[in-house]
């Protein structure tokens, strides 16, 4: 459950260790060596890296590789909660002073973008569960509006620059290459890193795909506000996310049979000591039935 997820402490911070330290590392690196920090390329891959994660996705990818779909929410609802002080701080340490950034007014901006409207929900519902049930439906429909506005808004901006400026066919295939490294390698990092840690398999499955998704709406939403003078840095948000969509398909597939494999051979064994228990006679009371069958 939920409430047993907030006492998971160690899978918690793998998640926010992989979320705000690893993926942003990683872009870090990609970015540098490839685009340079301050290059439109270069900062769309920070912000990539810095949003939270993915608000629905991530726990869907979770529970259909078998994952703990508990924890995927509740470290997706963390990972989003702060992301208003870490976002700018991120981005601050990563871009320094070369491009125009105000943290403070960043995580403003993004504190009453992101927590501000969870706040007033969880208000409204405490003193009116049933009004916000009825407006559930509307609401979900203008929240997704105004997601789609959003990155629509930022896919528009960066064609009309690339087909202005002329966006380089190679630049897109290293953002491309770039961003699915930097997906698959955080990736695989929750994975090994959540087995060298001795965490069980589904909680590995929900740190891997929580901590390395992130979310469009958020960072399409920091390209577009905060770097207007860098018209292509949407790109790389845009391609992380795509990216993630394809790469995740795999992956779930991956584990969802290693997961299936595993029941089986686990029904197996269990069948083969029920064997040996009835023929020495040494089978558990009440299983004559199954003894019998």
């Amino acid at each position: 459950s939920i409430l047993v997820s907030f006492t998971n402490v160690r899978a918690l911070a793998a998640v926010l260790i992989l979320s705000y330290m690893a993926v942003p590392l990683l872009a870090f690196g990609a970015a540098a060596l490839l685009f340079g920090l301050h290059s439109d390329y270069g900062v769309g891959l920070m912000v990539s890296a810095a949003a939270p994660s993915t608000l629905a996705s991530s726990i869907i990818w979770t529970r259909l590789g078998k994952g703990n779909d508990a924890l995927a929410l509740t470290g997706t609802m963390l990972t989003n909660i702060i992301a208003f002080i870490t976002v700018p701080l991120i981005l601050q340490f990563a871009l320094g002073s070369a491009v125009s950034l105000d943290p403070f007014g960043m995580g403003k901006k993004l504190f009453f973008t992101l927590l501000v409207p969870v706040i007033l929900g969880q208000v409204a519902r405490a003193f009116n569960a049933s009004l916000s049930d009825r407006l559930k439906k509307p609401a979900s429909f203008v929240n997704r509006f105004i997601v789609l506005i959003i990155i629509l808004s930022a896919v528009s901006s960066a064609s009309v620059e690339a087909a202005r400026k002329g966006a380089s066919v190679s630049d897109i295939i290293l953002v491309i290459i770039a961003v699915a490294v930097v997906h698959s390698a955080a990736l695989l990092l929750g994975w090994f890193g959540g087995k060298f840690m001795g965490i069980a398999r589904p909680e590995r499955v929900a740190i891997s795909i929580t901590g390395s998704q992130k979310t469009l709406p958020v960072g399409a939403y920091i390209a577009e506000n905060f770097f207007p003078a860098l018209a292509f840095a949407p790109i790389p948000v845009l391609l992380y996310h795509a990216s993630q969509l394809v790469i995740d398909s795999f992956a779930i597939d991956v584990w969802k049979r290693a997961a299936n494999t595993s029941n089986d051979v686990n029904r197996t064994a269990a069948s083969s000591l029920l064997e040996d228990a009835c023929s020495s006679g040494d089978a558990p009371t009440g299983s004559g039935r199954d003894c019998a069958g």
